[in-house]
């Protein structure tokens, strides 16, 4: 089974959701708290460097420490992949924008991958299973005081696989189960006749019912 969270940025805000789960809640600044309109940290609209219409801004900033971040719950999740379009300006190499990542919302973090900027709309994919957590986080971060440099970000997506319910016994207390096809020995492990019957078939259906939805 698979989700996703998304981010196209349709609107100038910090809590657009445009995938078929929900992020857990808004992007949250880091270093200042001016909103999505003004500011080193923003969704602005620039043709040269989003995919569409809006994107995240992070940049040209005197101070190290600016950005942005966001949390998705991925605490039943298999598999975790992040993945977004990256695009950046400047005149300085050392020009930096971290991505980074949390497992515990947030209290401790990860570097996988500082950016310099240069190019443009790069797609990005990188594997966040071993962080998936109930409070997982992800931020884009300047990581150099003084950077006059431009980073955006559009389409930032966590897609996710979710269990299958592959491996899992089931105990139905229930009207019995009777004889079909689709309950064959793969599917039904074991019998229990707590009526006093002697049989467990089922002579009313509910059970049989039951036990083939749980089966698939």
């Amino acid at each position: 089974l698979g989700a996703a969270v998304r981010d196209e940025f349709t609107q100038a805000s910090f809590d657009n959701d445009d995938g078929a789960a929900a992020w857990s809640g808004p992007w949250q600044e880091y270093g200042e708290s001016d909103g999505p309109g003004s500011g080193a940290v923003a969704v602005l609209n620039d043709r040269k460097k989003c995919v569409s219409g809006n994107c995240l801004y992070v940049g040209n900033t005197a101070s190290a420490g600016k950005g942005a971040g966001r949390e998705v719950d991925l605490g039943s999740a298999v598999t975790a992949e992040l993945g977004f379009v990256f695009s950046g300006s400047s005149e300085d190499a050392a020009d930096k924008v971290n991505l980074e990542i949390s497992s515990d919302g947030g209290a401790t973090w990860t570097l996988l991958y500082a950016y310099t900027p240069g190019g443009r709309k790069f797609p990005q994919h990188r594997d966040i299973t071993q962080y998936a957590a109930s409070n997982t986080q992800i931020r884009f971060i300047t990581g150099t005081a003084g950077s006059t440099g431009d980073f955006f970000v559009d389409d930032v997506e966590v897609t996710y696989t979710l269990p299958d319910g592959s491996g899992v016994t089931v105990a139905l207390l229930d009207s019995g189960i009777a004889g079909h096809s689709d309950l064959g020995a793969s599917s039904v492990l074991a019998h229990l006749d707590f009526t006093g019957s002697g049989s467990s078939e089922d002579d009313y259906g509910h059970g049989t019912h039951i036990a083939g939805i749980i089966a698939g």
